[in-house]
């Protein structure tokens, strides 16, 4: 069910008169709280109903074709898909389908300003396997490779639960990873190519069913085929999901001090000297012995003194 704020004036015999909110300017407070409308036609106030399902009796329905002209189907689609699961109430917000609009555009924008690396490798002959060149990628490549494939196994978990508004965001945070993937510094920029072509692939794939007009266009113009819908549906690659190494956060008397990278089966004792031979924990223990370590496996590593 879709709902919208409702605005009236009192007519005659105490009846309202229900106006549009295409036809209403709304005023705010500095919170951005609505705190006062008028009809733009008359530059009127107008009062503020309820926000209520949208029907005919309320006036308070808005044409998707003036979505749809204004921003393109592909807009209207996605935020419709990215505001709420299905079997609960849509709220609609002029500010989502602006938002809607410029994620669609960051996508757009991305596509273009990086069509010669993914132009490359596709044009290249490949002399090596996608998999040689990802088992190549560095470590912070890896991380935000990793991040981008559990997006995409969240996604398709929900896919099967009908919840179509979480793929939209997996949408979004596998373009985040793109986008950070893009100013890694390496200088393999062969790997670089492999790990944008195939995230790239994987989110407009991914994005097809909701957006399907900007990502059979970008599916073409960069050439990975002619027609997205024949293409494979993305599979997760489970062995980007194993972590060698994991992040530590490193305290002194409960303080966050810094984080410490290390191998993910390192043991206690190791643990407990990687934290005392830490930069910030070595300068504030000033050679003094820890009164005790208190390790939070795979979370933190507490040094009390």
């Amino acid at each position: 069910m879709v709902i919208a704020p409702t605005f009236f004036r009192e007519g005659a015999a105490g009846k309202k008169l229900w106006i549009n909110p295409a036809d209403v300017d709304i005023e705010t407070d500095p919170r951005g709280r609505p705190v006062g409308a008028k009809l733009r036609s008359d530059g009127q106030p107008v009062v503020i109903g309820g926000t209520e399902k949208m029907s005919k009796s309320k006036n308070n329905g808005v044409d998707p074709q003036i979505i749809i002209d204004q921003y393109g189907a592909d807009t209207a689609r996605f935020f419709i898909i990215f505001a709420a699961p299905p079997e609960q109430t849509l709220e609609w917000s002029d500010a989502g389908v602006e938002g809607a609009f410029r994620f669609l555009r960051r996508i757009w924008n991305f596509a273009y300003s990086n069509k010669n690396e993914i132009g490359v490798y596709q044009s290249r002959s490949k002399q090596e396997p996608d998999e040689y060149c990802l088992k190549a990628l560095n470590n912070e490549q890896r991380d935000v490779y990793r991040e981008m494939h559990l997006a995409l196994k969240q996604a398709n978990f929900d896919l099967q639960r009908l919840q179509f508004n979480t793929v939209a965001s997996a949408c979004m945070k596998i373009l985040k990873a793109l986008e950070q993937q893009m100013v890694i510094v390496t200088s393999d920029m062969n790997t670089k190519a492999v790990a944008i072509t195939n995230g790239f692939s994987i989110l407009l794939r991914l994005l097809s069913p909701i957006a399907p007009h900007i990502t059979q266009t970008l599916w073409q113009e960069l050439g990975y085929g002619d027609d997205i819908l024949s293409a494979p549906w993305p599979e997760v690659d489970e062995a980007a999901l194993v972590q060698d190494e994991i992040d530590l956060i490193i305290q002194v008397n409960g303080k966050l001090r810094g984080k410490l990278r290390v191998a993910k089966d390192a043991d206690h004792a190791m643990l407990e000297q990687l934290a005392l031979a830490y930069p910030s924990v070595e300068k504030l223990l000033a050679g003094q012995a820890a009164k005790k370590i208190i390790v939070v496996p795979g979370r933190l590593i507490n040094v009390v003194i």
